[in-house]
């Protein structure tokens, strides 16, 4: 894989350097002979470096034929590779392209999803928020409904109570006219036992004195009868 010239061992790069120094130097026959056994050896080396230190030999040796035809292929060549570059890097570019895109796509779909999960999160919340103030609203509801029917209860209750303080206030007073009736009854019987009593004592006086009337009148009759 290697050749020597000179005693020296060269690879393909070095032989290339070597040739080129020879062109620089002016020994372009040392040159082209390099060239041709680099050429021979059917080794690996840098293509378009190979043709464009032998087209500078071949116009300094005067072969122009052989310059252009070196030049065409190298530029031919040169063209290629870069067409070659030219399409790997277009290919290079789509394809970054194609990622930044693909990119682009899987970012806005995350986006997506994480505006849709957020999205619900707030639906959710306002959901569980309604449904607090739902709740709520019934609370407040019930809480004022048993609150009325309290006082509703409360007020029947004391209503009630009024009602049977009322009918005991009207059985008091009945009790107390009743008895204001009856001691009233009762004094008037005592009148009257009183007034029969005064009657009959003014009877009896009646009866005493009707008696010493009598007696008196007998009295008299007898003494009238003596006579």
């Amino acid at each position: 894989m290697e050749q020597q010239e000179g005693g020296l061992t060269l690879n393909p790069n070095n032989a290339l350097d070597l040739a080129m120094a020879y062109n620089k130097l002016g020994d372009n026959n040392k040159a082209i002979q390099i060239l041709k056994i680099l050429e021979d050896s059917k080794l690996g080396y840098d293509t378009l470096k190979y043709e464009s230190i032998a087209v500078g030999v071949f116009k300094e040796m005067d072969n122009y034929k052989e310059a252009f035809s070196t030049y065409w292929d190298f530029s031919h060549r040169w063209d290629s590779i870069n067409a070659i570059k030219f399409d790997q890097k277009a290919a290079s570019i789509k394809e970054k392209h194609q990622i930044e895109f693909m990119a682009q796509n899987e970012s806005q779909r995350h986006s997506r999803i994480i505006w849709g999960c957020i999205g619900g999160i707030i639906i959710l919340l306002m959901g569980v928020f309604i449904l607090i103030l739902i709740l709520l609203f019934r609370s407040k509801n019930a809480n004022e409904k048993l609150a009325l029917e309290k006082a509703r209860s409360k007020e029947a209750e004391n209503a009630k109570l009024k009602a049977e303080k009322d009918m005991v206030a009207l059985e008091n007073e009945r009790y107390e006219l009743e008895n204001k009736n009856l001691q009233l009854e009762m004094d008037k019987k005592a009148l009257e036992a009183e007034n029969l009593a005064h009657r009959v004592t003014e009877l009896e006086n009646e009866s005493e004195s009707l008696k010493a009337l009598i007696a008196i009148i007998c009295k008299g009759i007898k003494r009238r009868c003596l006579i």
